[in-house]
């Protein structure tokens, strides 16, 4: 287990590139990439002018997508660092949540403000928002294949998008608590949410029935990962505490309790052999699965 120190505000987002790099976002406004080979140090990738919100690889790892409270959004190419487009402000308010769709050519944004953006990267970044809510959206998540979205937030809604045509094609959860954290499976079966209670709802999609709640966590799921090419999710709550879960057998696996203050965001490298955990203390915790 590592702890990765030198963030002096909430650690508020973590994602891995393909190449096993970590990308962490905090709250004092910095974006750090950390390579977690023995001596490595880590480096400040950006300082930007509000509170890091969300980072998000694309899925070829060779571009960084940065969200700020102020509800900017900003692209850049990693290495050599160039910076390749600051989406317009499409969102009202902060930008909490960044997913790239798999094959790379849209992302969606959501945020406070009641509306989930998808912008078209291949067509000069132009977003088209989805139906707006009464309520902020939270949340995104794309499905493998990119057919599918799924959207959720304070209304408690769990909608899911036939992403190509942004036309909403299932509620799966028509009310509930707040949702703040979406994860598809990488074969598509299941879809997780975890809300405000600490309950983690799953949707097993391919028989169109809800699977049992997954239950241990005692306050808010801020966080969910699924493993790649696995039915194993990860989950980070207010509760200080990172659990995993076989979701096949409705169960707990484990539960670590290494950070001090609320855990907001959880990732899996794309190996599936490291995890990272970012939380409220300032800290990234990275771990082998094993």
């Amino acid at each position: 287990m590592q702890v990765l120190e030198g963030h002096t505000g909430t650690v508020r987002a973590v994602a891995f590139a393909p190449d096993g790099t970590l990308a962490s976002g905090s709250e004092d406004r910095t974006v750090r990439l950390w390579g977690l080979a023995a001596g490595a140090k880590p480096k400040t990738f950006a300082t930007l002018e509000a509170s890091v919100e969300a980072v998000a690889f694309a899925p070829d790892g060779k571009a960084l997508a940065v969200a700020t409270a102020d509800g900017a959004i900003r692209l850049w190419k990693v290495a050599p660092k160039r910076a390749l487009a600051t989406l317009a402000q499409k969102h009202d308010q902060g930008v909490r949540a960044l997913a790239f769709a798999p094959d790379g050519k849209a992302l969606a944004s959501a945020g406070w403000d009641p509306t989930v953006q998808v912008w078209d990267l291949g067509k000069s970044a132009a977003p088209k928002a989805l139906k707006k809510q009464d309520q902020p959206q939270l949340t995104v998540a794309w499905s493998a294949d990119g057919a599918l979205l799924a959207t959720a937030g304070l209304d408690g809604v769990v909608r899911v998008w036939d992403a190509p045509r942004r036309k909403e094609q299932a509620t799966v959860q028509a009310k509930g608590d707040a949702v703040y954290a979406l994860a598809f499976t990488e074969d598509g079966q299941y879809l997780a949410a975890g809300d405000r209670t600490g309950k983690i709802h799953v949707w097993d999609l391919t028989a169109g029935k809800k699977r049992p709640v997954l239950k241990g966590h005692t306050w808010t799921v801020y966080a969910l990962a699924f493993a790649p090419g696995g039915h194993t999710l990860l989950s980070g709550s207010a509760d200080q505490s990172v659990r995993l879960w076989d979701v096949d057998g409705g169960r707990e696996r484990a539960a670590y309790n290494w950070h001090k203050s609320w855990v907001t965001s959880v990732a899996f490298s794309a190996d599936g052999m490291k995890a990272a955990a970012g939380s409220e203390d300032r800290t990234v915790v990275v771990w082998d699965v094993d």
